[in-house]
């Protein structure tokens, strides 16, 4: 019983470390304006997408599947400048960013830590000129090479200009079993608030 106490009581220390030092962050809180804004921006009769241009991401959502399904480091950049609009927005809830370049290069350094990369798109949807693409990963890192690869699962919205090129790209996907529980110390809290819930 003592040992279980110490424990909770050490869990708790820890919990409240991180939400004080999360509260000392000089960071201002996350804001969904730029989120809004982008899709506000993006919606499709805005754009002003007829019949025959939305038929046509048909075909810029296949590329988009054809470049993420072979997600690497080696591949990754090319396809984002050559399916990306310069100023597209994209959000995966680690990073919000604003023009192909800033994305192609985030995405390039994210794949350069991974070890082959296993992306799998198990469902696509088209509706008014935006596309919703339900998909798994699987991955080592090279922190952890070896072992049971990280898994998670995610849903990709997207949206496209009368081009055929994305202009909106918001992943929404489990972070926490993908990358925050592979932190050593967050990690542990991580896994320990989530078996409490």
């Amino acid at each position: 019983m003592g040992q279980a106490v110490s424990r909770v009581a050490k869990e708790a220390l820890l919990v409240g470390l991180v939400v004080a030092g999360a509260g000392c962050a000089t960071a201002p809180p996350p804001t969904l304006a730029p989120y809004r804004e982008a899709l506000a921006a993006t919606a499709a009769d805005r754009l002003g997408l007829d019949g025959a241009e939305r038929e046509s991401v048909r075909s810029a959502l296949d590329h988009y599947l054809v470049a993420f399904g072979r997600y690497s480091e080696a591949t990754i950049a090319a396809d984002v400048r050559a399916l990306y609009t310069a100023d597209a927005y994209f959000n995966d809830q680690i990073k919000e960013l604003r023009s192909a370049e800033a994305i192609a290069a985030y995405l390039e350094r994210s794949a350069s830590y991974l070890i082959a990369p296993a992306i799998e798109i198990e469902h696509a949807v088209i509706a008014d000129g935006e596309a919703y693409v339900r998909w798994t990963m699987e991955f080592h890192t090279r922190r952890r090479p070896t072992g049971e690869p990280t898994a998670t699962r995610g849903i990709s919205h997207l949206r496209f200009n009368r081009s055929g090129r994305i202009t909106f790209h918001v992943d929404t996907w489990d972070v926490g079993a993908a990358v925050y529980e592979g932190v050593p110390v967050l990690g542990t809290l991580v896994r320990a608030v989530r078996r409490r819930l």
